[in-house]
């Protein structure tokens, strides 16, 4: 509310208001429900860790050799899922512009017959955030697909291993079985903590427009002073003017006039 009037010429309404619904929806779960389970799996997977460190630190350090792979996977995953939310929010937010703006002025739209016009129009701006939506999911199973390969051929890797070692009675059978158990609990809590990795980089990417909005000052500082009154003319010399949403389409250009005083301008 504190922006000038150009500010509501260049951003419509309902991207507006979509920025106010849509994306505060999806920062409010990252920031509620999954912290809660961010802190139950991170622990969970610390804890597992550590025992499997005290039962066998080689049998561990096979299972933790994938970690690298899966930083750099992660990294790179996050930066394009980041940025292709952000696309997402924005495509959204101005097919429910094109919606609220058609409902909201129906008897205009219905007046000139304009209809199907609007319709087309809303179909094309949804059907640019549907496909987006489609490359966010697409790209998210993918990355859900990856890392689920690798820490279970990971588990398998281990558990060839530790027969390997069982045979040759350098681990006991009972010690194998327990490091088995905490993989499996090791996997599952890293299967979430994935999934939750990717709830935050959308929630990242949907946070980058509302900052934007919540930093942005306004071109027009709020005066404080009253002017004196005084009881002179007023003159404008070579003043342009055009809408900040259409720079290019001066609406005055040059123009000069004057007002004497004590006089009411009739246009």
């Amino acid at each position: 509310m504190r922006q000038e009037i150009g500010f509501f010429d260049k951003n419509r309404t309902g991207e507006l208001t979509n920025r106010l619904a849509s994306d505060t929806q999806v920062i409010q779960n990252a920031v509620t429900v999954n912290i809660s389970m961010l802190a139950r799996y991170t622990l969970q997977m610390i804890l597992s860790i550590g025992l499997m460190f005290y039962i066998s630190p080689r049998l561990t350090a096979v299972l933790l050799s994938i970690v690298p792979i899966i930083a750099v996977s992660a990294v790179q995953y996050g930066r394009w899922l980041k940025n292709l939310r952000k696309d997402f929010q924005d495509k959204l937010a101005h097919a429910n512009s094109t919606a609220e703006e058609s409902i909201s002025n129906i008897t205009t739209v219905r007046s000139f017959s304009n209809e199907l016009k609007m319709t087309g129009i809303y179909d094309v701006d949804i059907d640019k955030s549907y496909h987006l939506g489609r490359r966010l999911a697409f790209l998210s199973g993918t990355f859900m697909g990856i890392m689920t390969f690798l820490v279970f051929g990971a588990s398998a890797l281990v558990l060839w291993y530790g027969g390997y070692l069982v045979y040759h009675s350098e681990i006991a059978p009972g010690t194998l079985i327990s490091l088995m158990l905490y993989t499996l609990n090791l996997a599952m809590s890293f299967a979430f903590l994935s999934n939750l990795y990717g709830e935050f980089m959308q929630a990242v990417g949907a946070s980058v427009r509302i900052f934007e909005l919540m930093d942005r000052e306004s071109e027009v500082k709020d005066g404080h002073q009253i002017p004196a009154l005084f009881h002179r003319g007023i003159a404008f010399q070579d003043v342009s003017f055009s809408y900040p949403s259409r720079s290019e389409e001066p609406v005055l250009k040059a123009g000069a006039t004057s007002f004497h005083a004590e006089n009411t301008p009739i246009p």
